[in-house]
């Protein structure tokens, strides 16, 4: 595999320094680091106005990105190596036998057996445990300790703490339940995987820091948030048709998931290797939907809240460009469980979850102030809007804000703030609203019924 280039006379200082380094980090197997110091040598080239050295530089990082992500999958699917056999010193040496050794030796072992004196078993002494009395239900009973009675005329609760005897008096104990102490109780593996049938975890080394270099969400975190975020991750191999299992945070590294507002519900997407799913939104909302593995071999790196939150403890603000792409599965999943989903042809929903931008609103945050041009479509995803007029309902999920401006590229009449709840829009600018009335019919259709 080639390493990283070597640095040109034509190069300014930063950029033989930062090449330079990478290839000293790349000779030491820190391979992630050494792509790291790559893409700084292009940022160097770039800052220094050579375009074309900073081009090739940017392609030879991401080529190298590209070999190293493909070398960490096949290294999830490659077999285990089988253990060597133990050293001749411990087995002893085996010396090959021809076939007409083999005769030989069975030859001599059948004279040995026939020569070798009979051995009868030793006569079986009896014990008193050979006779077994055979005791029937009335014996039983008569073994059984007497039951104490209290002195006196018992109260309710004496009645209650009384222990009837049974038909088979003592031998009823051995059915007792066993009760656990609170400190064993402690260590008792509480949290220990549950086998679903389609789901393989994966050993240590299934991910590697390579497969997180290139997550776009990640690309702040330092060297140590990496590897501490590779040691938290909980590496699975999922069938097709399996839900995923419950997740923070979960990286598709081969494969492909769909996301859905409910199992067997219509399919909002479907996303592929690289795509990140964060089960919590900006708003700190639960998502909720259904995430459906649908190829097989499918691979899944999942992280629990409380493992996320430790491994990004040095810098939460990472979690913050995690929770954005919750932000669109919330969206979708709350319009999918509203009125409008009957309506919206699911081919149409794919074009549309492709074509629309998030955008999220704190509660009571303004969406369009009034006498302000509506600048594109306004579907309102997670949430609701409120209008600032007196006697007006919210706007809810699956529903348009100001469709009528929208269509005549006019202004907002009133001003509209996010809910109580805050708010997570799907928009479109004028553009791309324009294009979609020729490519969506039934998007005007739905817009015009609105108004």
């Amino acid at each position: 595999m080639e390493g990283i280039p070597p640095a040109r006379a034509s190069d300014n200082e930063d950029v033989i320094w930062a090449l330079e380094t990478a290839e000293s980090l790349w000779k030491r197997e820190a391979r992630v680091d050494a792509i790291v110091w790559l893409r700084r040598a292009a940022q160097e080239a770039a800052e220094a106005g050579d375009d074309d050295r900073a081009s090739a530089l940017m392609v030879e990082a991401a080529a190298l990105t590209e070999t190293l992500t493909r070398m960490s999958a096949h290294a999830r699917t490659a077999q285990p190596v089988t253990s060597p056999p133990p050293p001749n010193d411990e087995v002893g040496q085996i010396t090959p036998v021809d076939d007409a050794d083999l005769d030989a030796l069975l030859a001599s072992d059948g004279d040995a057996a026939e020569d070798a004196p009979k051995l009868e078993p030793a006569p079986r002494e009896t014990t008193e445990v050979d006779e077994i009395e055979v005791l029937d239900d009335a014996d039983l009973v008569s073994m059984a300790p007497p039951t104490p009675v209290p002195s006196g005329e018992p109260s309710q609760g004496d009645v209650d703490d009384l222990v009837l005897a049974s038909e088979a008096g003592d031998l009823a104990a051995t059915n007792a339940a066993v009760v656990i102490d609170a400190e064993d109780a402690e260590e008792l593996p509480g949290d220990a995987e549950v086998e679903v049938e389609g789901v393989t975890s994966l050993g240590e080394g299934a991910l590697s820091a390579m497969d997180l270099a290139g997550i776009a969400a990640l690309s702040r975190m330092s060297d140590e948030q990496r590897e501490s975020l590779v040691k938290a991750a909980r590496v699975i191999l999922c069938a097709a048709s399996v839900e995923v299992p419950e997740f923070g945070f979960a990286l598709v590294l081969d494969g492909e998931v769909s996301v859905a507002a409910e199992p067997g519900g219509p399919v909002i997407a479907r996303v592929a290797a690289g795509a990140i799913l964060r089960a919590r939104s900006t708003l700190d909302v639960a998502v909720g939907g259904c995430f459906m593995v649908t190829t097989d071999d499918t691979t899944l790196a999942l992280w629990t809240e409380a493992s996320l939150a430790s491994a990004l403890e040095s810098d939460p603000s990472i979690d913050q460009d995690l929770r954005a792409s919750a932000d669109r599965w919330l969206a979708w999943v709350s319009v999918a469980r509203s009125p409008m989903a009957s309506q919206l042809h699911e081919d149409v929903r794919h074009r549309l979850a492709e074509r629309l931008t998030v955008r999220v609103l704190r509660p009571g945050a303004e969406l369009v102030a009034a006498g302000q041009p509506v600048s594109g479509m306004l579907l309102v995803g997670y949430g609701s809007v409120s209008l600032d007029l007196e006697g007006a309902q919210p706007i809810r999920s699956g529903e348009f804000v100001f469709p009528e401006a929208t269509m005549s590229a006019g202004r907002a009449t009133v001003s509209a703030s996010a809910g109580e709840r805050g708010a997570v829009m799907l928009v479109a600018d004028r553009r791309t609203t324009q294009e979609l009335y020729a490519t969506e019919p039934l998007l005007l259709e739905l817009l015009a019924a609105s108004c």
